[in-house]
C-alpha cells in the first residue's frame, strides 16, 4: 500500500514537472524547458509524454543522438511488437539520413530484424547500408534472405544474379560467382547476363572443360523449359563449336556443334565456311566441297571458296571442277598466275565438241533452275497449242501475222551460213525441236520468237553480224531454251499479267469454280473460253489432272519467280553452250530488260553460281566437254 502511494506520488510529482516544462517551450524558454523535462524524469525515468517531449525538442534543434538517446530510454520499457519495430526503424533513419552514422544504423535495423526477419523494406535498407559501407558479405546474406522469401523465379533469379555479381566483384570467389550464376538460369533460362558472365569467368580461367559443360547445360536449359530462341540457340552451338575448334583441337565434336547452328541459320555463309575448313582438316574432301558451295550460293562474289574449291578438286584429281573454279577466279578478276593460266589453257575458243546431247530428264534434273515451277510449266505446256492457235487466230484477223517470206528461210542441216549451222548444232545439242529458221539480213534486230504455226525464229541483222561463232551459241543456246514447251508460252505473252491470266484460265478451264482476283475475271473469262475451242477433250483431261496436282500442293503461284527462272534456266543453257563467263556477261549486259526480269548483275550471280555447281559439271560430263 505505501509503495503504490509512492508510485503515485512520484507520477505526480513527473507530471508538476513535465506540465511545467510544456509551458516554458511554449514561451520559447527551450533551456528551461529541457530542464523540468529533465527533472521530470529524474522523478520518474520511464515517464513517456516526456520522454516524447525531449524527442521533439532535440530534433528541432537537430541534437539527434539525443533525440537517439531518449528513443532507446522509450525503448528500454518497449521490449517487443510493432511499436519497438518502429522506433528501431526511426532510429536507423536518423543514424543515416541525419547523423550519416551507418553503422549505428545498421545496429538499429538488426535489432528490429530480430522482431521482424521477412520485413522487406528493412531488408532493402540493410542491403543499401551494407553496401555503402562495404559489408559484402553481410549483404549477400541478406539478398540471399530476401531471396529465399521469393516465390516468384524470375525475380528471385535477380537477387540470386546479385549475390553471384558480389561474390565475383567483391568477394573474388569466382568459383561460387559462377555457381550462383547457374542458379540464376536455372530459374531464368533466357537470362543472358548470367551466361555472358559464366563464359567471362570460365574464358578468364582458361578452362575450357568448364566452358563446354556451361554451354551444354544452357542448350539442356533452354530444351527442357521449351525455350523457342533461334538466334540463341544458333549463337551457343555456334560459340560451342569455337570452343571445341579452337581450346580444345576437337574437329569432329566441332563439327557437329557448326552443324547444329547450321539447323537455326541454314542460310549463315560463316558456318559454312566454318564447316568446310573443319572437313579439310579430317580429310571429309566431298563435305568440305559441298559446304563450299553452299558458301558461294549465298555469297558468290566470294573469293576464298573458289580458291579452296580449286585446291580440294586438284587433290581429288578432278580436273574438270579445278578448271571450273578457274573460269570463275578468272571472271571475276580474282585468279593468280596459275589459276589463270589453268583457266587459259582450257579455255574453249570456239563451237565446243560435244559427244552427246540432253535429254528431257537432264534439262529437269540439272539445267532448270529451282524456280522453275513444275506444275506451273506443266500448266502452260498443256495450253500452249491452244494459245498459239488463238493468238496467229486473232493476229491473222487484224493482219498482223509477221511475214515470214519463203527466200529468207534457211536449212541448218544444208545452210552455209554460220548463224544457221550454229542454230542447227546448238538445236541438236539442246535436244530442242528446230524451230522454222528465218535470216533477214535486210532488216535490224535480234533474234526472236515469232507467233506462227509452225513454230519460228527470225534472226535480224543486228544478231547476223559482229559476234563470234563462241558467242553466237550463247545466243542461239539461251533463245532455244524457250522452246521447251514449258516455257514457249512466255514468248507468246511476255508480261506477268499477261501470264496470270493465262494461268488463271487454264485453272478455270477445268475448274469452273476456282477464284480468280476481280480485276482479272473478265480477261479470264473470256481466254478460258478462246482456248476451249482449241483444246480436244483428252488434252483438257491431262490438263485437269495438273491443275488438281497444282491446287492439292497450295496453288503456290509465284509467277513473276517462275519468269526471272525460266531467263535464268535460257541463261544456263547458253552457257553450257559457249563455256565462257565473260561471253555471257557480255550479251547479257546488252540485252534488252522486260518488266520483270532479273537485272544484269542478278543474273551473272546466279550463271556464277551455276558455272562451278554439281549440276553443271554433271551436265558438262554427259555431253563430253568436261576437262581430264
Amino acid at each position: 500500500m505505501l509503495t503504490s502511494l509512492g508510485e503515485d506520488e512520484s507520477q505526480a510529482r513527473a507530471d508538476v514537472y513535465f506540465k511545467l516544462g510544456r509551458i516554458k517551450r511554449e514561451q520559447g524558454q527551450a533551456k528551461q524547458a529541457i530542464n523540468n523535462f529533465e527533472k521530470a524524469l529524474g522523478v520518474d525515468p520511464s515517464h513517456r509524454p516526456t520522454l516524447d517531449a525531449l524527442i521533439d525538442v532535440y530534433s528541432e534543434i537537430k541534437d539527434w543522438k539525443q533525440v537517439v538517446a531518449y528513443k532507446r530510454q522509450i525503448l528500454d520499457n518497449v521490449m517487443e511488437g510493432d511499436e519497438r519495430f518502429k522506433m528501431l526503424m526511426d532510429i536507423a533513419d536518423i543514424w543515416n539520413d541525419n547523423d550519416k552514422s551507418p553503422g549505428k544504423a545498421i545496429e538499429a535495423l538488426e535489432e528490429a530484424k530480430d522482431i521482424k526477419p521477412e520485413d522487406r523494406p528493412l531488408l532493402h535498407k540493410m542491403l543499401a547500408l551494407y553496401e555503402s559501407t562495404g559489408n559484402w558479405l553481410r549483404m549477400i546474406d541478406t539478398v540471399q534472405a530476401i531471396a529465399e522469401m521469393e516465390k516468384d523465379p524470375l525475380r528471385k533469379s535477380k537477387f540470386i544474379f546479385t549475390m553471384a555479381q558480389l561474390y565475383r566483384d567483391k568477394e573474388n570467389d569466382l568459383e561460387r560467382a559462377v555457381e550462383l550464376f547457374n542458379e540464376a538460369l536455372d530459374l531464368n533460362p533466357k537470362d543472358l547476363q548470367a551466361f555472358d558472365r559464366i563464359n567471362k569467368i570460365l574464358t578468364s580461367q582458361q578452362d575450357w572443360k568448364g566452358l563446354e559443360r556451361a554451354f551444354r547445360k544452357m542448350l539442356r536449359r533452354l530444351s527442357t523449359a521449351n525455350v523457342s530462341d533461334p538466334d540463341l540457340e544458333y549463337t551457343l552451338w555456334h560459340s560451342l563449336g569455337l570452343i571445341y575448334r579452337d581450346r580444345q583441337r576437337d574437329w569432329p565434336s566441332a563439327i557437329e556443334a557448326f552443324k547444329m547452328a547450321t539447323r537455326f541459320k541454314p542460310d549463315e555463309a560463316l558456318e559454312r565456311q566454318i564447316l568446310a575448313e573443319l572437313y579439310e582438316n579430317t580429310d571429309n574432301i566431298e563435305a568440305a566441297i559441298g559446304e563450299h558451295l553452299i558458301v558461294l550460293q549465298k555469297e558468290p562474289l566470294r573469293v576464298d571458296p573458289y580458291r579452296s574449291l580449286y585446291k580440294l578438286s586438284l587433290k581429288m584429281h578432278d580436273y574438270d571442277r579445278a578448271w571450273c573454279m578457274c573460269a570463275a577466279l578468272s571472271f571475276l578478276h580474282k585468279a593468280d598466275e596459275e589459276e589463270q593460266r589453268f583457266f587459259e589453257d582450257y579455255r574453249p575458243r570456239g563451237m565446243i565438241q560435244v559427244k552427246s546431247r540432253l535429254d528431257n530428264e537432264q534439262w529437269v534434273k540439272n539445267l532448270f533452275h529451282k524456280d522453275d515451277n513444275i506444275f506451273i510449266g506443266k500448266i502452260f505446256e498443256f495450253v500452249t497449242p491452244a494459245a498459239i492457235l488463238a493468238k496467229t487466230t486473232a493476229l491473222a484477223q487484224a493482219k498482223q501475222l509477221p511475214p515470214l517470206p519463203k527466200q529468207f528461210k534457211q536449212d541448218p542441216a544444208t545452210s552455209t551460213v554460220t548463224f544457221a549451222k550454229t542454230f542447227g548444232w546448238a538445236a541438236q545439242v539442246l535436244g530442242i525441236q528446230l524451230p522454222e529458221l528465218y535470216l533477214r539480213n535486210d532488216v535490224p534486230g535480234a533474234l526472236v520468237t515469232v507467233p506462227s504455226r509452225p513454230v519460228a525464229s527470225v534472226a535480224g541483222n543486228t544478231v547476223l553480224t559482229g559476234f563470234t561463232p563462241q558467242e553466237l551459241t550463247f545466243i542461239v543456246g539461251k533463245h532455244l531454251a524457250y522452246y521447251r514447251s514449258e516455257h514457249y508460252i512466255k514468248t507468246l505473252f511476255p508480261t506477268l499479267d499477261e501470264l496470270k491470266v493465262i494461268l488463271f484460265s487454264a485453272i478455270k478451264m477445268v475448274m469452273p469454280d476456282f477464284a480468280v482476283p476481280e480485276n482479272m475475271a473478265q480477261a479470264v473469262n473470256t481466254t478460258a473460253s478462246t482456248f476451249v475451242k482449241y483444246m480436244q477433250p483428252v488434252e483438257r483431261d491431262s490438263l485437269r489432272l495438273v491443275v488438281n496436282r497444282f491446287v492439292e500442293d497450295g496453288a503456290r503461284a509465284d509467277l513473276k519467280r517462275w519468269m526471272q527462272a525460266t531467263e535464268i534456266t535460257a541463261a544456263r543453257a547458253g552457257l553450257l553452250l559457249c563455256a565462257d563467263l565473260d561471253i555471257a556477261k557480255k550479251i547479257i549486259g546488252a540485252e534488252q530488260q522486260l518488266p520483270g526480269d532479273l537485272p544484269p548483275q542478278e543474273k551473272m550471280k546466279e550463271l556464277l553460281v551455276f558455272s562451278v555447281s554439281e549440276q553443271y559439271l554433271a551436265l558438262r560430263k554427259m555431253l563430253g566437254i568436261a576437262v581430264g
